[in-house]
């Protein structure tokens, strides 16, 4: 489904390579999607790391996680959206649709770039 949003290139970045920052990717992302299980201090320093490398990118984390606190510090570690597994189409499409409107009223978008791993 996310491929067949109009104007949206997505790339799939294996392991962790937004880790290494932007010398090592071609293009710089809009929206990151994080989608992985590793919970507590790890999936915090990986947001960390990723938002460091890429501050304008838009960070969604994908996790079966619910528990508040967990949700508050991965978004204070600059998650622009957590999604809790299993992820709704519409859910996931929705929140990419917010980012790209705001990114459009910023003057930012022509198009989207969106990458997961």
């Amino acid at each position: 489904a996310i491929k067949e949003v109009p104007g949206l290139k997505t790339h799939n970045w294996p392991g962790n390579l937004a880790e290494k920052g932007p010398a090592v990717v071609k293009e710089i992302p809009d929206i990151i999607i994080i989608d992985d299980s590793t919970d507590g201090a790890i999936l915090i320093n990986r947001v960390k790391t990723i938002h460091g490398h890429f501050p304008e990118a838009a960070l969604f984390v994908i996790s079966e996680n619910m528990n508040p606190q967990h949700i508050i510090d991965v978004m204070k570690a600059g998650a622009a959206e957590y999604l809790v597994q299993p992820v709704k189409e519409k859910t996931l499409l929705d929140a990419i649709e917010e980012i790209r409107a705001k990114m459009a009223n910023a003057g930012r978008l022509a198009q989207g770039n969106l990458y997961s791993f």
